[in-house]
Parts: structure tokens; sequence; C-alpha cells
């Protein structure tokens, strides 16, 4: 079964589930593909406002901080896993920064409109995790604590329980007009060597 497969089964029964999926390609790059659910803490943070939820018993603490990643680094301590495995990555924190995180740890201007209002961080601590190692066409449980790799089987031989993925209703959040300007102006920059790429 591909890790997509497993992914499909588990991530209907488990929140926070995720897949860090290799692509085909240079073998050190399509090595592994990881699948995780059921984080045991999760961290949002929104204009230097920590909130960290235990997923265990519900809790839920709030901080002030002014470096998120430390207040991550600190939750997720120096585990170590008891078995050895082929990839260095066996749980820990997984989530997103948003582009504007930076300012936790740069003095930028702030000028952009904050118009969909995600965290500017959000990173859910794993302790268990299933590891896949393309190379051998083997797949790992991993786990700190509790062992629930029973449920992980059981997780898997469950048919997915959600819907297939449908995409309808594309539409730009840009004008066309916008758009051409925008390029326009990228390209000005672009040749008077201010910038040499546009993401």
């Amino acid at each position: 079964m591909s890790p997509v497969e497993v992914f499909c089964r588990i991530v209907g029964s488990c929140e926070y589930a995720y897949i860090l999926e290799s692509v085909e390609g240079p073998e050190k790059l399509a090595e592994y593909s990881f699948v995780g659910f059921e984080p045991c803490i999760v961290v949002r943070v929104k204009d230097g406002l920590a909130e960290v939820q235990d997923m265990v018993n519900g809790r839920r603490d709030a901080y002030r901080t002014r470096d998120p990643l430390w207040l991550v680094r600190s939750l997720v301590g120096r585990r170590r896993c008891l078995e050895v495995f082929p990839s260095r990555f066996v749980g820990g924190a997984v989530g997103y920064l948003s582009y504007d995180a930076v300012r936790y740890w740069e003095r930028l201007p702030k000028k952009a409109v904050d118009d969909f209002k995600f965290p500017d961080l959000e990173l859910a601590i794993y302790n268990d995790g299933l590891l896949f190692d393309h190379g051998k066409g083997e797949a790992y449980y991993y786990h700190y604590g509790v062992d629930r790799a029973r449920m992980v089987e059981e997780l898997i031989r469950a048919e997915p329980q959600h819907e297939p993925l449908s995409f309808s209703g594309l539409r730009s959040n840009v004008g066309k007009e916008r758009f051409e300007d925008i390029v326009a102006r990228s390209k000005e920059y672009i040749a008077s060597g201010d910038i040499f790429q546009v993401v």
C-alpha cells in the first residue's frame, strides 16, 4: 500500500493527520515518505500570542512569545526514539509558518493586510507515525511512549472514509489587469537588478 493510500485511510479518523510524500526523482530526494496523525500538542501563534493545546487532556494554555520556535523547541524537547530507523526524522513538530512569521526574527515594516486571519504559525507535535523507506520497500511505525501499532493496523485495514477530492469553481483573487501590472513591474525590478526572482 502506498503512503497516499495509507494516508487516505487514516485521515478520516484522525485529527491533524499529515503526509510528507516524496516524489519520484534522485534517490536522496525521493527516499522517504511520512504519515503522522493525532498529535499530542498543537501550537498556534498569532501576533505574539501562543495557544498551546494539549490534545490528550484538552487543556489550553496561552503565552506571550517573541520567539515562537523557541516555544516549540521547548515542547518537543530532546526526545529520542528507542529504535534505530533509516531516516533522521521520526516525529516532532509538523505544520506551517506563514510568510509573515519572519517578523518574529527580522525587523521589517508591516505593510500587508491580514485579510485571512490565519495564525502566524501552526505546528503540531507528534509522538508516533509511519515512515516509508522507498528504497527498501518497507514501512516502519515509530512512537515515543504509547505504542498504538494495533490501532494503526486497524485504521489501515479499514476502507477510506472520505469522498475523493474534487475541484470546481476555481477563481483568481487578482484581476487580469492587476496581474499584468504586477508582471510588468517585476520585469522592471529584475532588469534593474533589484530582484532576481518572483514567486
